[in-house]
């Protein structure tokens, strides 16, 4: 789970870098992260992660074999292989074909099961605009995508089945963290999902889009403050480099 959020920050984070150099020097380049862990469904999260590709992928290659514009299972077809394609662009290996894999087939799942999922809701009688269908589809999204990154950030096919096999299978306390280290990932993670939510809300970014000017200043001096006293700089470099 936390490494869910650490591939967020680490790519979403170098992206506005980018955005907001490019716009320094008058360029206006695609936004790329739309607040992806507030999506409702895989193919509502793909409409909000790393946008750039997911558009390319769109339409030079999920068009280009007829979209959605065949059969169902045609259009279905299409999906996964331009998922598995995708996959493959990450790296020449099992635990990336199966991401993609992964991320094609729970959207092939999710619209075998609309029609179902409509029905029960129905026969629930729940509303469509209900906040805890909207903040159970949030968390099932969230769940699922979770699984997956477990397949990317795995260096070996064995390695992520043995993660998943840990998830699901009772085991002892194999490892210890470091307190202060997830004190402070603890509280980065609820900060920004705070913001994130109140940004779907509303549009903007609480702190920093703020109308006041005197909490968007003293949101800047804090961020920074923040940066300079738990940042790391060792010279790392961001995760989403060797791609």
């Amino acid at each position: 789970m936390l490494f869910t959020f650490q591939i967020y920050c680490d790519f979403a984070g170098y992206s506005f870098i980018a955005l907001g150099c490019a716009r320094i020097m008058g360029f206006q380049l695609i936004v790329n992260f739309a607040r992806p862990y507030m999506a409702t469904s895989i193919q509502d999260f793909w409409r909000r992660w790393h946008i750039s590709l997911s558009t390319w992928f769109r339409d030079y290659l999920y068009i280009p074999l007829g979209g959605s514009r065949c059969s169902k299972w045609r259009t279905r077809m299409n999906l996964m292989i331009t998922f598995v394609v995708s996959g493959l662009w990450h790296g020449a290996n099992w635990t990336f074909v199966i991401w993609g894999g992964l991320n094609g087939l729970f959207q092939v799942i999710g619209n075998v099961m609309k029609p179902i999922k409509e029905q029960t809701r129905l026969c629930c009688g729940i509303r469509k605009d209900s906040i805890w269908l909207k903040a159970f589809n949030i968390l099932l999204t969230f769940v699922l995508m979770t699984v997956t990154w477990t397949f990317f950030k795995a260096h070996t096919l064995e390695d992520a089945l043995l993660a998943i096999s840990k998830m699901v299978l009772p085991a002892g306390v194999l490892y210890k963290p470091d307190l202060s280290v997830l004190l402070y990932g603890t509280m980065g993670v609820g900060v920004l999902m705070v913001c994130d939510m109140l940004e779907e809300k509303n549009g903007k970014h609480p702190l920093l889009e703020n109308d006041s000017i005197t909490i968007r200043f003293a949101s800047y001096v804090v961020l920074s403050m923040i940066i300079l006293s738990v940042g790391v700089f060792d010279g790392g470099q961001f995760i989403y480099f060797q791609f």
